[in-house]
């Protein structure tokens, strides 16, 4: 920094040098979202490898525990996919502001920006980010402060016990099917399979299989 500039303070930004650092900002919010993205779909893979072997054992509880946490971390990667979506429609605002400004000289508040601006500040892996950022637009003029937000649709996690339990048992009605599908014996014998026997199952113990599902799922 030049010794005006520390003097002085640095010249105010132009409202293209602003855009093109909350553009920037956005971009690296999004890769964050992505990061998360596979590091939940990793420990969902691991989370379903604990459901298959729960199930082997018996242990229906455990199972509906673990089906559970599957149901949050599918709704914890939707959060972010919406949450991509919004930073996006933000990226090309800002890219419609600009434009408005080189045509007519000024920019006008966008009701749009305000709404998507709004729901970002709520998503936990990019809220610090977007308050520092709505606040930047509120000086700027291209948002307006909303007092009362109460209006604000924004999606919960919150589901009732009817919806929750209907989730958990499409899990483990998902994760058992897929264990059946991709072996030729119930998990309960699948290592003393002999390698010559990958293609037979044996019709009793898949009952006594799919007859645990049921108990799971009731």
């Amino acid at each position: 920094m030049s010794m005006f500039a520390q003097l002085f303070g640095q010249k105010k930004k132009t409202v293209q040098e602003m855009q093109r650092e909350w553009k920037s900002n956005l971009r690296s919010e999004k890769r964050k979202l992505d990061k998360q993205i596979r590091n939940i779909q990793t420990a969902e893979k691991k989370t379903q490898a604990e459901v298959k072997m729960a199930a082997k054992k018996g242990e229906n509880e455990v199972v509906r525990l673990l089906a559970r946490e599957m149901v949050q971390s599918r709704k914890a990667v939707s959060r972010c996919y919406a949450a991509q979506a919004r930073l996006n429609s933000v990226m090309q605002e800002l890219d419609r502001q600009v434009a408005s400004l080189k045509l007519a000289g000024a920019m006008q508040s966008s009701s749009a920006m305000l709404q998507d601006m709004n729901r970002l500040v709520r998503v936990e892996e990019v809220s610090s980010t977007m308050m520092d950022m709505q606040r930047e637009m509120m000086k700027a003029g291209i948002i307006q402060e909303q007092i009362d937000d109460a209006v604000d649709n924004v999606v919960g996690d919150d589901m009732d016990s009817d919806d929750a339990d209907e989730e958990v048992n499409k899990i483990i009605d998902d994760v058992m099917s897929g264990a059946l599908k991709g072996t030729n014996a119930p998990l309960t014998r699948l290592q003393q399979q002999k390698e010559e026997e990958a293609t037979i199952i044996d019709a009793e113990e898949t009952d006594l299989l799919e007859g645990r599902l049921n108990a799971l799922k009731s």
